[in-house]
């Protein structure tokens, strides 16, 4: 995990040893029913400490080395980690799906921040929309937030798009 003693980090190191083996056999039982029915499976970077670097996440998904399992990213699911640019560098090809939100970063704050309104937290849109088009994602995005209306969230989406955000 670090360089130097892990012991202090033993007890994650296990669960996330643990998690990782569930993860691996569930999604192999799956691939066989997700190439009969033509679904890619989406392994998402959830809010679970688990795989919470992208060189883990990509390399996890990578693993199987199957066209049916696939990347489905979250934007601001680990901002307090690592910037989203890397996520999507890290995650690259392997990526089938955006899921579009915001994180304000909290050092202070127990869960390390929060979710405020889309465009309103510390991803740097802008470069996220470049990095975007640098790994040649052109696919779906789905916004997660209830703060704004479904007519502001779209046009904050389109701006992301467009790459007119300041």
């Amino acid at each position: 995990m670090v360089d130097g003693n892990n012991a202090p980090y033993e007890e994650y190191i296990k669960a996330q040893n643990h998690s990782t083996e569930l993860s691996i056999s569930a999604i192999e039982e799956l691939i066989p029913v997700a190439a009969e029915v033509g679904v890619i499976i989406g392994v998402e970077n959830v809010w679970n400490n688990l795989w919470v670097k992208p060189e883990l996440a990509a390399a996890f998904v990578r693993y199987f080395d199957n066209p049916w399992v696939k990347t489905y990213l979250d934007l601001g699911n680990h901002v307090k980690y690592a910037p989203t640019e890397e996520w999507l560098t890290a995650c690259g090809s392997t990526i089938v799906k955006l899921h579009v939100k915001d994180f304000k970063v909290d050092k202070s704050s127990p869960s390390g921040g929060s979710w405020p309104p889309l465009c309103e937290g510390d991803i740097n849109w802008p470069s996220v929309r470049r990095t975007i088009e640098q790994v040649n994602y052109n696919g779906w995005m789905s916004i997660e937030s209830d703060a704004l209306s479904d007519e502001e969230h779209s046009k904050r989406l389109n701006a992301i798009i467009a790459g007119k955000l300041k």
